[in-house]
């Protein structure tokens, strides 16, 4: 018999684009994933305020999992406009409140940092998470024991805790924590597993679409399933985890897939590309100019250079600005082109790079199949969503 303890919050998410309203968070998501067949008992410890327990209890009760709920005053509500989007926070009491106190044992316990609580766990095996963009807290810190530890964080969390990100600093945190496992989260370019025999690198795979809400909570189970149940070594334990990450973003279906499931794939690892992308767009209004702006920053977060006219030349007559467009689709490596509205100066572009051989990605929210005739019978690559049209633009998938 297997049984899991789960150390989490249980939030309300709320996405605009695409719709998106349950209540998960890193706690409920994580039980919810481990659910099924993976486990013979998920035990999911948790804070949720007296009015709202029927509610989280309606909602986990379909996984079957167990909920062991102690009450607190606080509930978290995270808002995004859209899943690369930082959320928004919001709370029924706003920013004073009394944090709790959550104290769990058991064989293998997951943990995750909490908003609205602390946590300390006793358990033979342990799998860290500390969930935390501002203020992540080392295991150390948490007065927590275990015989086996795994720790799995993002670079941005790796190096509050750490004081940088690079291998170097990973794998010193590595020996300060007395961790048999680090994995580092490092979104496209996959994840970096170190451990103090060595260090090994898994792939993130390909998948039709990115719904990332939750990903980092699906992977820490899945590492958790394998490597902490499973007793799977930490570079195959990873590999499961991405491969149930591509799933989930794809699909957003819980329980993650069995390790039976996983080899009915045919995974395809993803590398993402160097070099520059052309940003095509209109920007004239302020709605086109932010969508603008968000395209601009999360193709640079995914390694790109970007040429946007808008910021790179600037507003002004055509002949002042035509010839030094069009020789920057000439000097990128791809067009990355947002055709919400319809623009004919965006369309232009997307022809003119059509008939140079550029690779060309085009997000088309809510648009008629007729108005996306041409660059679809082009062969341009067209998505609804902006999460996927970067990812794809970024990996040349």
């Amino acid at each position: 018999m297997t049984d899991v303890d789960i150390v989490g919050g249980v939030y309300r998410e709320v996405c605009a684009f695409p719709a998106w309203d349950q209540i998960f968070g890193s706690g409920g998501r994580s039980a919810a994933a481990l659910s099924g067949e993976h486990i013979d008992h998920v035990r999911l410890h948790t804070m949720v305020p007296s009015h709202l327990i029927e509610t989280v209890e309606a909602n986990l009760g379909v996984y079957g999992v167990d909920l062991v709920i102690r009450e607190g005053p606080a509930f978290f509500e995270f808002e995004y406009l859209h899943p690369l989007a930082t959320p928004s926070i919001r709370s029924n009491v706003g920013r004073s409140y009394d944090r709790g106190r959550l104290d769990v044992s058991g064989d293998t316990v997951i943990c995750f940092g909490m908003m609205e609580a602390d946590a300390s766990v006793s358990a033979e095996t342990c799998i860290y998470d500390p969930q935390s963009p501002n203020n992540p807290k080392r295991f150390s810190e948490t007065e927590s024991q275990t015989e086996r530890l795994a720790i799995v964080c993002n670079q941005s969390e790796l190096s509050i805790m750490a004081g940088d990100f690079d291998d170097k600093h990973a794998v010193q945190f590595l020996r300060e924590e007395s961790a048999d496992v680090l994995v580092v989260k490092r979104g496209m370019q996959g994840v970096t597993v170190f451990t103090p025999e060595d260090e090994g690198h898994v792939s993130a795979f390909d998948c039709e679409s990115s719904f990332l809400i939750g990903s980092g909570d699906v992977f820490t189970s899945a590492f958790g399933l394998a490597w902490g149940c499973r007793r799977k070594g930490p570079m195959e334990a990873a590999e499961y985890a991405s491969k149930a990450v591509s799933n989930y973003c794809a699909t957003r279906l819980l329980p993650i897939l069995s390790h039976e499931g996983m080899e009915e794939h045919d995974w395809q690892p993803v590398r993402p590309m160097k070099g520059k992308a052309y940003l095509a767009g209109p920007f004239r209004e302020i709605y086109q100019r932010y969508l603008i702006n968000e395209s601009r920053r999360y193709l640079r977060d995914a390694g790109l250079g970007v040429f946007s006219p808008v910021h790179d030349i600037g507003r002004g007559p055509a002949e002042k600005v035509v010839a030094k467009d069009l020789k920057a689709i000439h000097d990128c490596d791809l067009v990355f082109a947002v055709l919400n509205g319809s623009s004919p100066g965006t369309l232009f572009e997307v022809g003119y790079a059509v008939a140079l051989g550029k690779p060309v990605y085009c997000l088309a929210e809510n648009m008629r199949a007729q108005d996306i005739k041409l660059p679809y019978g082009a062969g341009c690559k067209i998505y609804d969503d902006l999460p996927t049209a970067i990812f794809k633009a970024a990996t040349r998938a």
